[in-house]
């Protein structure tokens, strides 16, 4: 923290970039349809900086000497952040650089649950290569999590200005409570009915690209 309510987070760095290559289909067990090759890359050196401003306007407390934030369970953050990249690919060489702004926080609905939310807008001022996309957050292999598209799979939609919204309404065990259904059990385990929670998500996306940037891309 740089002040009692902000926060601010910096990183960078300068790498080498290259696509990976698929050297083979052996597998310890049968792989008759091979492994799918690796999506190439803009191959170059890359450096980069960036930061984020976080406003955190929670409560403070002493707790036996170390300083707490209140409330961890409600809360609303907004943030402002800059990332500044210099690239150099395909014998160009450019700048290029992004901002974002977010809003995400959670607050009660009394006896009716928790509503979590996460608002976020990206713009980059110069096309992005491939591996610098900005990628609307989909789910793979069945795994997924908070703030994701449950039913896109990852990569499908990016772009170098993106869009997203997300809502969680978790109304805990209030389906139980309301019912007054007897706990149940299966093959005679108790499920614990009363310890579950419900919870309803939905998101909305956009993404868009310069032509520029889509000239530049690789798949």
């Amino acid at each position: 923290y740089i002040s009692p309510v902000l926060n601010l987070a910096i990183d960078g760095g300068y790498s080498h970039h290259t696509s990976a290559a698929t050297n083979t289909d052996h597998w310890i067990w049968a792989n008759p349809d091979g492994f799918e090759a690796n999506p190439p890359i803009n191959e170059g050196y890359y450096s980069s900086l960036g930061g984020q401003l976080t406003l955190d306007m929670r409560s403070r407390i002493l707790n036996k000497g170390v300083v707490e934030r209140g409330s961890k369970r409600y809360y609303h953050f907004p943030s402002i952040s800059a990332e500044m990249h210099r690239i150099s690919t395909g014998g160009r060489e450019w700048s290029a650089s992004v901002f974002g702004a977010e809003l995400r926080g959670q607050f009660s609905l009394s006896g009716w649950g928790d509503l979590s939310y996460k608002l976020n807008a990206r713009y980059a001022d110069n096309p992005l290569p491939t591996q610098l996309l900005m990628n609307l957050p989909g789910s793979e292999l069945g795994l997924t999590g908070q703030w994701r598209f449950r039913s896109l799979p990852w990569r499908v939609f990016g772009g170098d200005q993106t869009a997203t919204a997300f809502a969680e309404w978790n109304i805990g065990n209030l389906p139980y409570r309301l019912t007054g259904l007897p706990d149940a059990e299966l093959f005679g385990f108790n499920l614990g009915l009363q310890n579950w929670e419900f919870i309803f998500f939905g998101g909305a996306g956009w993404a868009d690209m310069r032509q520029e940037t889509k000239d530049i891309l690789l798949y």
